[in-house]
């Protein structure tokens, strides 16, 4: 799902940024707490295989991105970061031309709650929801649609 992406560029941001109004290069989050251990994308939504493709694409941006480092081991890590998908929608944006019931493009939309915390003391960094969207062509029907998707988000 292409818009895991942009969903998962915002929780690094959120997580790197620091506080907005004074802006920097890079992150503020301080070297000592960018070991990081990611225990799989829970799934509260009704879609029922979105934490697999959000772990996977959230583990590929951390990597893409480099401002934190992925540590396997939970005990040897210095922070957590625990993910969970509140919702998935979908809504038509253009429909087909002689069937004003089916999309044609459609907008997919994922909601998530984030928990930054230090991981000995438990200590929250960061926590809040974020939301990514992306627009996709529904070619064929849209579980086809939502199919294709998935391995952009691997």
């Amino acid at each position: 799902m292409r818009f895991l992406t942009p969903l998962f560029a915002s929780i690094l941001l959120a997580l790197g940024a620091g506080c907005a109004s004074d802006y920097q290069l890079g992150t503020t989050l301080p070297p000592d707490l960018r070991d990081v251990y990611v225990p799989s994308v829970q799934n509260q939504s009704l879609e029922p295989t979105i934490h697999q493709d959000a772990t996977r694409a959230l583990l590929r941006e951390i990597r893409r991105d480099g401002t934190l480092n992925l540590i396997s081991d939970e005990t040897s890590a210095a922070t957590t970061l625990e993910v969970t998908i509140l919702k998935f929608s979908m809504s038509a944006l253009t429909y087909q031309k002689n069937d004003k019931h089916s999309g044609r493009d459609y907008r997919g939309t994922v909601t998530a709650h984030v928990l930054f915390r230090k991981r000995a003391s438990g200590a929250i960094l960061f926590e809040g929801d974020v939301s990514g969207e992306e627009e996709f062509d529904a070619t064929g029907d849209r579980t086809s649609a939502k199919r294709r998707m998935m391995p952009e988000a691997c």
